[in-house]
């Protein structure tokens, strides 16, 4: 059995309210590691002020502090 991957839940803050949904955070999640499901409602969207989502970490690599995400309306990353 091999403990390489460690499964967590994830919360992210900050979001804007119409990034609060599953295909946000689906994508969001996809970035931190290999995506397992969200928090969410059976409309597809968070009942909380933040995002909650399961993923797997790798044990050996860094914690993640931040994702960055792409603005191609604002040409700019958060």
């Amino acid at each position: 059995m091999k403990f390489d991957k460690l499964m967590i839940w994830v919360r992210v803050i900050d979001l804007p309210y119409n990034k609060l949904n599953g295909t946000w955070g689906e994508r969001i999640a996809k970035k931190m590691g290999e995506f397992v499901k969200l928090d969410i409602n059976k409309d597809g969207l968070v009942s909380a002020q933040y995002l909650r989502a399961r993923v797997y970490i790798k044990v050996k690599d860094p914690l993640m502090r931040w994702v960055g995400l792409e603005s191609v309306k604002l040409g700019k990353t958060f």
